[in-house]
């Protein structure tokens, strides 16, 4: 599975240095707003213990982490939705992304340009969910002509749209979700919001009101410096801040990991949770669906205790499983097809 991440907010506010520095790369971020237009993407792997330990028994000569996609998009003011800034580019680019991170600017440092004239966080908040809204709205619109069919669930998107209130998932079918995901909603994606704050001490009441304003919308809280993160000297420190994202990011997303391992190659993978063995064995391989027999699993703590796939053979540890096995988090998987 693709992850695409992508980074926003309104201008000026440190989406391009939290980019650079989850990424670790040198992308232009000056104090002027819609410095990024073209968006800028970075792949980075989701690097984890599990992986190199598996890959060390097995003694494999590679290995290969799963990826996110980063994307830094360009600032976002009101009125995009109706084309103002970098409107439509801007959501356009969201449109393509898994999940969203939004900055928000909470720090007070005078010298970095404000468009919004004032620190109001709530505020920030709202302009880019305004702009998601209309932007659907007139999505859905559109897609009502041509889809009679879904005519009343999108009637009530709307709806729920226009008086801001969140869409319970719960009461729509399998068809349904899959109609609302292929138009790409952007209200439909996941969020984490990332509060680029001065320092905790200095600004927990504004946290704390932002967390109170965002508790009913379940989407998850980030709140650090960005700019002293992106300073930060100590690699230790940087890499636990960017497990922390990554591993937000799997959780928001229901996400699982699992691996496969031999002597060539140990590979980690992420799949959604509650998949069938089928949707592991196209991630391996394109035709590893198709020709699919069945399936050796072994649980990573098992595969770790008997060091490896001959021992657990020998204990009779290994478990033989058919198309319709559920993926569970770690597992090692070696899948057996037909040639």
């Amino acid at each position: 599975m693709n992850i695409k991440c992508g980074i926003i907010g309104v201008p000026n506010i440190g989406k391009s240095t939290l980019f650079n520095f989850i990424t670790n790369s040198k992308i232009k971020n000056e104090n002027y707003p819609f410095c990024t237009i073209l968006p800028n993407h970075k792949n980075i792997e989701i690097k984890n213990k599990k992986t190199i330990n598996i890959s060390k028994i097995s003694k494999s000569k590679k290995i290969t982490f799963s990826k996110i996609e980063y994307i830094d998009i360009a600032g976002l003011i009101k009125g995009a939705s109706k084309g103002l800034g970098l409107g439509n580019t801007f959501l356009n680019n969201i449109r393509n992304t898994n999940i969203i991170i939004q900055v928000i600017r909470i720090f007070k440092d005078k010298n970095i340009i404000n468009i919004n004239k004032k620190i109001d966080p709530i505020n920030e908040i709202n302009i880019i969910e305004d702009e998601l809204i209309l932007s659907d709205i007139e999505i859905l619109e559109k897609t009502r002509k041509k889809n009679i069919k879904y005519k009343n669930i999108i009637n009530k998107y709307i709806k729920c749209l226009e008086e801001k209130k969140i869409f319970n998932k719960n009461l729509i079918n399998k068809n349904e979700k899959n109609f609302f995901k292929k138009i790409n909603l952007l209200t439909f994606k996941k969020k984490i919001y990332f509060l680029n704050i001065d320092n905790y001490d200095k600004d927990k009441k504004n946290i704390k009101k932002i967390k109170k304003f965002i508790k009913k919308k379940k989407h998850k809280i980030i709140y650090k410096n960005i700019k002293k993160i992106y300073n930060e000297k100590n690699k230790n420190i940087k890499k636990k801040i960017i497990n922390k994202i990554q591993k937000k990011i799997i959780k928001s997303l229901n996400l699982i990991t699992f691996f496969t391992t031999n002597k060539k190659e140990t590979k980690s993978f992420i799949l959604k949770k509650n998949k069938n063995i089928l949707y592991a064995a196209k991630l391996i391989h394109s035709d590893f669906k198709n020709k699919f027999i069945r399936s050796i699993v072994i649980n990573y703590k098992k595969f770790i205790k008997y060091k490896g796939w001959n021992k657990l053979k020998k204990k009779g540890k290994i478990k033989i499983v058919g198309k319709n096995y559920i993926i569970k988090n770690n597992d090692i998987i070696h899948i057996l097809i037909n040639n």
